[in-house]
């Protein structure tokens, strides 16, 4: 049930391709447009992987799913635990902090102070299981599906990550840096 979850989430929010109407979820104008074209939904769906990330400042989310993408391809199915660790690493030395107010999400802003990497890695790891459970929705997730197996990438899953890395690499900038 939540692949179906993620996935309507996906649609409906970051893809734009559902609406709900009154009880009913309806498909919109790109929805049908995905329907109708295989190229648009590979594209759509594919930039949807790694998430939108439009507002003025940068999105922690999106900078773990990019990075973790990148990871995976380059080195191959890797286990949680080191991939949670390259990538604590990684953020830290980018300035992403863990976030405050209670949110249990990572900073929304970057250059944080005070923070240890235990609140970065608890942040990472969230949202790398956010990544598998999409990976896992559009059936790119290796065949081992378990918390414990390294996370793959099937063939068609490979494909995908890098459309989805081509997409954020040649999306319009909204926010100054490098990010």
């Amino acid at each position: 049930m939540f692949p179906l979850h993620t996935l309507r989430g996906m649609a409906q929010s970051e893809m734009g391709a559902i609406r709900r109407r009154s009880t009913s979820l309806v498909l919109t104008k790109t929805g049908k447009l995905m329907t109708a074209d295989p190229a648009a939904r590979w594209h759509i769906g594919t930039a949807a992987l790694i998430g939108p990330d439009d507002g003025p400042q940068p999105d922690f989310s999106v900078a773990v799913r990019e990075a973790a993408l990148m990871v995976i391809l380059t080195s191959g199915p890797t286990g949680y635990d080191e991939l949670t660790k390259q990538l604590t690493d990684l953020h830290g030395v980018e300035g992403w902090a863990a976030g405050g107010a209670g949110s249990g999400r990572a900073g929304a802003g970057r250059h944080g102070t005070g923070l240890h990497s235990t609140g970065l890695a608890s942040a990472v790891r969230t949202e790398l299981y956010a990544l598998r459970h999409r990976l896992w929705a559009l059936h790119l997730l290796g065949t081992e599906r378990s918390f414990s197996a390294p996370l793959s990438l099937t063939e068609t899953g490979v494909a995908a990550a890098l459309s989805a890395l081509l997409a954020r690499a040649l999306r319009p900038r909204h926010h100054l840096g490098l990010g």
